[in-house]
């Protein structure tokens, strides 16, 4: 077996050996054995590998020679040279190519065996000169530079020098255990172990080759300490872990675990050298590291080093206490043990992923922390890296318990007092923070999360209970490691609104607002919008809040502010903008106002590091703050004044020719960025009016200045000059009070723009910027001009555009983008950049004013088919979207919406796919929006879904993204939108032949992740929808769409319902039965006798077949019941189904009970009759022998004879009095009493009517909420009515009363709901009882290296010989016992036996640890008769004469047990051998017990006796120590 050393495994064959030897004589014995060995020595060869056969037997034939000596024979022995024997050995060593192969290790043995047969002087030489060879073969080794196992593989073999090194010190602590003679006086050692040898380790053990470092420390080390009993080397690797952990924690877990013997020194293992490293405070902050590390195996380590470094304090039983200021450890003998064995539960239970495991655990923490009457019962440190291990748990229950008690204790414990240890502490707590599942709640309660809170009332403690240098460095800390994580959106949203919300204290200087700064800009970049916007305004306040304003500078604050983008924060009039203003006004006066303004607003801003964007905003925020008057007065700066003087480069521009072009452009940059500011949510204003007056006055000079750069922007590099052209356009023309002056001003730049762009002379970039410009004019046109063509008036669009189509729609020059110049040829990378968006941003205007032109006038589309007919147009739309890019996609689709679906509407089907798919490659761009929303236009309009031709390519398209809306929240939104849009164009009856839309969208909704939840928006589609059926349901053919409806329904359900039986809360086939049954509730008025018909046999058979969640089979009951209330003739089917539910399913019958119950509650006519038939048919149910049916049927009659007295139904209360007085009586006891009440009590037998509370707050509100299915899918009437459901048919929106609103959900609902795991962070109950893996530190050992160490011999002990069994399974059992008992050596018959997968499935990998040798039961006798020579007590476990019983013998320490054979027992050959049976009393008639059950009971035994043994005799060795 690979996995036992084989020098083990050779006991068999010495034994073997030895018998034969005796066999042929005593006499000549050592002869014999010499002419073995020469024979032996002189068949090996150098030349060629060695057999193995023959070096086993070598090494048997050695050992015995080595267990015949004499000492004085030996010395003298001149027969054989084992000199020469040594070198042959150490020269296969060095020729070997399997450095781990069998024939490796018998080399070792050979050598070893060699070593101990040599006389003094020739051990000596031999020793001396191989470890001077080996020492220099392993410094080269060690030197060289660059030592990766690639590189030395086949140069240097340091495995071999290290395997001579350890067989050579193992001989040298060898012939000092047996021969006095061989102890080396100090200058020997000193050969061996120098000060040279211990640098040489050290340096092997951070070699950076992993196995030579193992192989360093396993095997070499332990034997070098023992051979040269010196603390130096001890000291050096000590040193230089402490110096190197931080870098490399892996190795020196390693390292520790593995010398743990000598650096943790404890009684239970005896060493001569030890080197305590626990009473040193770095190797405690060591530990530390290790515990919280997200290795798992250098946790494992971790823990064991500590475990048994504790463990040493316990056994001294006396008071320690490191003595240094940041001591993380003392021990006090009379709570320490008790405080420590609660962390180490509370460390080892967290390693637990089943949350079951934690939770009972989880209040230790609360001990652990509590002072005591003697202080603190353990460091800070320490009790950080329980809360670190808690927060990085895989379980969100368990993660959200610690930050929640973190904060809890933090105020008691007073953690921010101890400096780097709690600032060390912010980046695992930010982290674990960063998680959203700890956020999912409910989505109707505004309020913050539980984390949340704990984050806002943890930053408020440290503001209050700290010093002000205390508070600065915790906040300048969490801000530096916020900036280092990729933050979750929703995770970050309550870390900043928790910092948002907490006191002013002035922590954050100027270089703080940098790194705020940089965090907005880099990690707000990919989030969503809204989350974005709202993150900035938190972000802000917090700003606020937190910057020291004595350190702050106007123009810092301006270039912080500049980076708030105006749409999503930051804009005038709102509350952001409100205490940003009364923020400035801390520590801004009106000189720094002046200051700032003349320096940014006289000049060009050379020299100023501000934006344009930056600086308008400081200005309007100066001006709001009353620090920068609006109006000129006298000398003093105001906005006025610098408004002028901005505004002044542009005074006759058109005569200054050589005015600077760079100075005009930045005042227009900035007073379109002043114009955007200054805009208020609130109106105009003086500020407003101030700007948007000055900039009036001059905006015939600015156009003048834009046309005239029309013609003169002649190079690439103009291209963002030109895009701030535009904007400035489109600036002006949104404000209102510039109007008039850009209305006139447009169509001067129209004729310029038109001159430009027909001049075929013009450079590319005049081409561009000529048509960019005529594409805002003809969208300006669209939004202020009408058309007045019906009218009979000339049409103001027709007239000005007239001209511009024809220039561009005639000859396909749509598709014709300009042609570079030969100055163009040859572009860098950047400019062939610009080159592209130029010619994609040509394509795009093109193709905008011919999509404007068509949708703002009446005779634009034949003016446009005059100038080119409409094949070629979709030909030409066809080119445009391979060579168009992106950006053409809307103007393409604006016109293709036009053209549907009059113009070849196949051709025009396969342009549609085309849009489809590159529409999805701008899936992750802002872009998918605008062009989804303009294909969905062109699709779902009137005149396209009124076309038979186009349903299917549209039912197509709306499975689609129906499909992609599952995973793109707000697609669906658009798409129901837009059908709500058409039937408002249309009519309703359009939507006959779309039901498969509408049902897609009444049931749409997937299950979310809990931390992705988009419910808010999957809920507005269902309402959307909901809205969209009830207008349906208002149109001509409201039956038959009703009708279809249905059957699509009924269908959807069979179809989703076909694969699963079974289904669970709140799972996704649960919310789409409980989505489908709302919507059949909604149609159930419109349904004829023959719909209504089918529906009742469908949820009939649903109920008898099926087991529905509580909100499905409240909704088909309530569906049951209205049905049989609207048409009389089918209660005759709901009697028959009382029949068929006990035979199909008797569970069910609850459900018809309730539906007649029901309906005996809202019958005017006939309900007497109806009634009396009820009880007839419910009563038989009342005996039923399930518990709950027959609570139900008992319930339900109770309440009938209620009825019945209410309604004075008298005949019926007289005939069933005995019954209602037997019910009655029966009820009164045990279980029932608290059942039936519970039921009465419940909303649906006590306070729901079908016909009064049947509105859309019931069934989408109310009956989901106490049906307690999951808050996801509750829509509120608030929603509905956004959703344009203000007045309806047939169906009320809110309930007349508030019955019930007074309900919550019952009990026996509750139990069927989910996700109780996650219940928020309440204080758990301590228990002394919790479910733990026993790991006990001193028979454990960590890593996975350590095998080999693991199945040496360990320290004598019980030996259990199972030589004799034969059956797998009892020794792979037997193994396991040995192991978890630390038994010393676990005998078998055949080592083969190991390998089998019987032994391996009971053994559960114990034959990797626990030490297993080989003894064939023919040579038992031997080997019983050389351990009874060695000192054991042999026993046998067997009935005889003269047995002990088992619980009357005393086990020694050194004790050898053997078990007998499965049938035989113990041969009675064997039985001399033995000092004593022993047997274990029995009470039963069975002769005997099996041998793995026999032999673990005795295992048990000697591990009892010994334990309590070494329990009494350490008692006593303390009681001695305080004598």
């Amino acid at each position: 077996m690979s996995n036992i050393c084989p020098k083990i495994a050779s006991e068999s064959s010495v034994y073997e050996l030895t018998s034969v030897l005796n066999f042929l004589g005593n006499d000549r014995v050592e002869h014999n054995i010499s002419r073995i060995i020469l024979g032996l020595v002189s068949s090996i060869s150098i030349d060629e590998n060695p057999d193995v056969k023959k070096l086993n037997i070598l090494m048997s034939v050695l050992k015995v020679k080595y267990n015949l000596r004499d000492v004085k024979a030996v010395a003298g022995d001149s027969t054989l040279d084992y000199n020469t024997i040594f070198n042959l050995c150490v020269s296969l060593l060095d020729h070997s190519s399997d450095l781990n192969g069998e024939c490796f290790f018998s080399l070792c043995s050979v050598l070893q065996q060699t070593l101990l047969l040599m006389g003094k002087d020739t051990f000596y030489s031999s020793v001396t000169n191989i470890v001077m060879k080996c020492k220099q073969d392993l410094t080269l080794f060690v030197n060289s530079g660059d030592i990766e196992e690639s590189k030395y593989a086949y140069t240097s073999r340091p495995e071999v020098s290290l395997r001579i090194f350890e067989t050579v010190f193992a001989a040298l602590l060898q012939k000092q255990e047996v021969d006095n003679t061989f102890n080396p006086n100090e200058i020997e050692k000193n050969k061996l172990v120098d000060e040279d040898m211990h640098n040489l380790i050290a340096s092997l053990v951070w070699c950076g080759v992993e196995h030579i470092s193992i192989q360093t420390l396993q095997s070499l080390i332990p034997k070098v300490l023992m051979y040269g009993t010196d603390i130096t080397l001890l000291q050096k690797i000590w040193r230089h872990t402490t110096e190197s952990f931080q870098s490399d924690l892996s190795h020196t877990f390693q390292i520790l675990c593995i010398l743990a013997q000598f650096y943790l020194p404890c009684g239970s293992q005896n060493v001569q050298i030890s080197y305590n490293v626990a009473e040193e405070n770095i190797f405690w902050k060591i530990l530390q590291s290790g515990l919280i590390s997200t290795d798992p195996l250098a946790r494992k380590k971790a823990l064991y080093l500590m475990k048994r470094a504790v463990d040493g304090f316990c056994h001294k039983n006396t008071s320690f206490t490191l003595q240094c200021p940041d001591a993380v450890f003392w021990w006090d003998p009379n709570y320490s043990s008790k405080i420590w064995e609660q962390f180490f539960l509370i460390i080892e239970s967290l390693e637990e992923k089943q949350v079951h495991l934690i939770r009972p655990v989880l209040p230790v923490v609360n001990f652990l922390s509590t002072p005591s009457k003697e202080g603190k019962v353990l460091h800070i440190s320490l009790i950080l890296c329980v809360f670190c291990r808690i927060i990085s748990h895989d379980n969100s229950f368990v993660v959200k318990w610690g930050i929640i008690n973190f904060v809890r204790i933090h105020r008691e414990c007073h953690f921010v007092r101890y400096g780097n240890t709690i600032l060390g502490f912010l980046d695992p707590l930010m982290n674990a923070v960063n998680n959203s599942a700890l956020y999912s709640g409910n989505p109707e309660q505004c309020c913050v999360s539980e984390v949340g809170e704990a984050l806002q009332y943890l930053f408020e403690s440290v503001i209050v209970e700290s010093s002000h240098d205390e508070c600065r460095a915790f906040f300048c800390c969490l801000l530096d490691v916020i900036n280092c994580i990729s933050w979750a959106p929703v995770p970050l949203f309550n870390v900043t609104y928790a910092l948002a919300c907490v006191p002013s204290i002035p922590v954050w200087d100027e270089q703080r607002l940098g790194v705020v700064k940089d965090f907005i800009s880099e990690a707000l970049r990919c989030q969503c919008t809204f989350i974005r916007g709202a993150i900035q305004c938190m972000l802000l306040t917090t700003t606020i809040h937190f910057a020291d304003c004595d350190s702050l500078s106007v123009c810092t604050v301006s270039h912080y502010l500049g980076i708030y983008r105006s749409s999503e924060s930051l804009k005038r009039g709102t509350s952001s903008w409100h205490d940003t203003v009364e923020w400035i006004k801390m520590f801004v006066s009106k000189e720094d106002a002046a200051r700032f303004v003349n320096m940014t607003l006289s000049t060009s801003a050379d020299g100023v590091c501000l934006s344009t964007r930056a600086v308008a905003r400081m200005v309007i925020l100066l001006c709001d703050a009353a620090l920068l008057p609006c109006c000129m007065m006298d000398e003093t700066c105001s906005l006025a004044r610098s408004l002028y003087t901005v505004l002044s480069c542009f005074h006759n521009c058109e005569k200054r020719l050589y005015a600077s072009e760079a100075v005009q452009n930045h005042a227009l940059q900035l007073i379109m960025c002043l114009l955007n500011e200054s805009h208020t949510m609130s109106g105009d204003d003086l500020v407003r009016k101030t700007v948007s007056s000055h900039v009036n006055l001059m905006m015939d000079q600015i156009f003048a200045f834009i046309s005239r750069r029309m013609s003169s922007v002649t190079h690439l590099q103009d291209y963002h000059l030109v895009d701030t052209y535009l904007s400035a356009l489109s600036v002006f023309a949104d404000e209102p009070r510039l109007m008039p002056e850009v209305k006139a001003n447009l169509r001067k730049l129209e004729d310029i723009a038109l001159q430009v762009l027909v001049a075929p002379t013009a450079p590319p970039m005049c081409h561009y910027f000529s048509i960019k410009a005529l594409s805002y004019i003809s969208y300006w046109l669209r939004k202020h001009c009408h058309c007045t063509c019906a009218a009979s008036k000339p049409c103001v669009i027709l007239q000005r555009q007239s001209i511009l189509i024809s220039h561009i729609v005639r000859n396909g020059k749509l598709n014709s983008p300009p042609v570079k110049q030969d100055t163009e040829l040859k572009l860098t990378r950047d400019l062939q950049r610009l080159w592209g968006k130029l010619t994609s941003g040509y394509l795009e205007a093109g193709w905008s004013i011919v999509a404007n032109f068509l949708h703002s006038c009446h005779s634009a589309e034949d003016q446009v088919l005059s100038l080119r007919n409409a094949e070629d147009i979709v030909s030409d739309i066809a080119i445009a979207l391979e060579i168009g890019g992106m950006n053409v996609l809307v103007p393409l689709m604006n016109i293709m919406e036009k053209m549907l679906p009059k113009y070849l509407i196949s051709e025009m089907f396969k342009l549609v796919s085309s849009c489809w798919k590159m529409i999805f490659e701008l899936r992750k761009t802002e872009l998918f929006w605008t062009t989804m929303e303009a294909f969905i236009q062109m699709l779902f309009q009137p005149s396209v879904m009124a076309t038979a031709t186009c349903r299917d390519h549209l039912l197509q398209y709306s499975d689609k993204i129906f499909f992609h809306g599952q995973a793109i929240t707000g697609l669906c939104n658009m798409l129901v939108m837009q059908l709500q849009k058409v039937v408002t164009l249309s009519s309703p009856d359009i939507l006959e032949y779309y039901c498969t839309i509408m049902v897609e969208a009444l049931t749409f909704g997937p299950v979310h992740r809990r931390d992705q939840s988009d419910c808010c928006v999957d809920n507005e589609v269902r309402a959307r929808a909901v809205q969209l059926l009830l207008s349906a349901c208002g149109s001509s053919r409201s039956h038959q769409v009703a009708g279809k409806l249905m059957d699509a329904l009924i269908l959807k359900d069979q179809t989703e319902s076909s694969c699963k039986n079974r289904y669970y809360g709140d799972s996704y086939l649960h919310r789409l039965k409980h989505r489908i049954m709302q919507s059949l509730l909604i149609l159930e008025p419109l349904l004829d006798r023959e719909m209504a018909e089918k529906l009742m046999l469908w949820l009939q058979d649903s109920l008898l077949m099926e087991s529905q969640q509580p909100s499905v089979r409240y909704q088909q009951e309530w569906l049951l019941v209205r049905l049989v209330y609207h048409h009389l003739d089918l209660r005759d089917r709901l009697w028959d189904t009382f029949e068929q539910a006990r035979e199909k399913r008797s569970g069910s019958i609850c459900s018809f009970i309730a539906v007649a119950y029901h309906v005996s509650c809202v019958l005017n006519d006939e309900q007497e009759m109806f009634v009396e038939r009820s009880v007839h048919k419910i009563l038989p149910w009342c005996m039923a022998q399930h518990f709950s049916m027959r609570l139900y049927a008992q319930t339900a009659l109770l309440k009938l004879f209620a009825l019945c007295k209410l309604q004075h139904h008298d005949q019926i209360a007289e005939k069933y009095a005995i019954v209602e007085s037997s019910l009655q009586a029966s009820m009164a006891h045990g279980n029932t009493v608290k059942n039936a009440q519970k039921l009465q009590e419940d909303f649906y037998f006590s306070a729901f009517h079908p016909v009064e509370h049947y509105t859309l707050e019931t069934v989408f509100y109310d009956l989901p909420r106490l049906a307690n299915i999951t808050c996801e899918e509750w829509i509120s009437t608030a929603l509905l009515k956004l959703c344009g459901m203000s007045r309806m048919n047939h169906i009320a929106l809110e309930n007349s009363n508030i019955a019930l609103k007074q309900f919550n959900a019952a009990a026996w609902v509750l139990k069927t709901s989910t996700g109780t795991e996650d219940n928020g962070a309440d204080m758990i109950g301590v228990h002394k009882n919790v479910q733990k893996k026993l790991v006990p530190w001193c028979s454990t050992f960590p890593g996975q290296d350590l095998g080999s160490e693991l199945r040496q011999k360990r320290e004598e002990g019980l030996i259990v010989v199972a030589s004799l069994i034969d059956r797998l399974p009892n020794l792979g059992g037997l193994s396991r016992t040995c192991e978890v008992f630390g038994v010393s050596e676990y005998v078998v018959g055949n080592l083969k036996y190991t390998e089998d997968k019987q032994f391996r499935s009971l053994s559960v990998t114990a034959e990797q640890w626990v030490p297993i040798s080989e003894v064939k039961p023919q040579f038992l006798s031997m080997y019983l008769e050389a351990k009874k020579k060695d000192g054991y007590t042999l026993i046998g476990a067997e009935q005889t004469s003269n047995s002990t019983r088992l619980n009357d013998f005393k086990f020694t320490q050194k004790t050898l047990l053997l078990l007998g054979n499965e049938k035989e027992g113990i041969p009675a050959d064997l039985l001399p051998f033995l000092d004593v049976c022993v047997e274990i009393p029995q009470e039963g008639v069975v002769r005997s017990l099996n041998v793995h059950v026999t032999g673990a009971l005795f295992v048990w035994e000697y591990m009892r006796q010994q334990a309590l043994a070494g329990t009494h005799s350490n008692r006593v060795h303390s009681q001695e120590e305080e004598t």
